[in-house]
């Protein structure tokens, strides 16, 4: 019986994918397609590609203007390499995080995101920058233009592309930029 509860715990804890959605009330057929779960390797030649292996990434999209949250959504690597993001057309700005710490308190301010500037309160524990942790790694993309019906995005400098291209980046220091250590904690920092 203690088996199964616990089995049951843990189904519960393992959830494939960690969704919060404002101000999206049109179809599903409206999405933008991000590519950047599994080896990122092939991003960025002549490096070790462990050192880009994604298995979880949230995707926070923040309106242009007021940088209020859009989506804040956690997909895992067993959704596969190509994500389908359910976004309404509009213009973004995207944050990319990568490989999160499994720390609920973390997750639970990864989750209560509300603003832009909300991220400058995340500080991610320094045990989780050690070379036996997959590497957290950040990217942003601002002013991108998803457009309708799954067509793709416009980005900054006005090239259309059908699939958005993560190159997420770590560097040589196991943290990120905009991410400081700070008294232990690495922190994420509102630019």
């Amino acid at each position: 019986y203690i088996g199964l509860v616990c089995f049951l715990l843990l189904l519960s804890f393992s959830s494939c994918i960690d969704e919060t959605f404002t101000n999206n009330n049109e179809t599903e057929s409206t999405f933008i397609s991000i590519r950047g779960i599994g080896v990122q390797g092939n991003t960025h030649l002549g490096t070790d590609p462990d050192d880009y292996i994604v298995e979880t990434l949230r995707v926070l999209a923040f309106d242009k203007t007021t940088k209020d949250i859009v989506t804040n959504v956690r997909y895992t690597a067993s959704e596969g390499d190509i994500i389908r993001h359910t976004i309404n057309p509009g213009t973004y700005d995207f944050v990319f995080l990568a490989n999160e710490p499994a720390n609920i308190p973390v997750l639970n301010q990864l989750k209560s995101i509300s603003n832009y500037c909300d991220l400058d309160n995340i500080a991610y524990p320094e045990r989780f920058f050690t070379s036996d942790q997959i590497i957290p790694m950040k990217q942003e993309i601002k002013q991108v233009t998803v457009l309708s019906n799954g067509q793709g995005a416009r980005l900054s400098d006005n090239t259309e592309v059908t699939i958005l291209q993560l190159a997420l980046c770590s560097n040589s220091h196991n943290h990120l930029p905009g991410i400081l250590l700070d008294h232990k904690l690495h922190k994420l920092v509102c630019n």
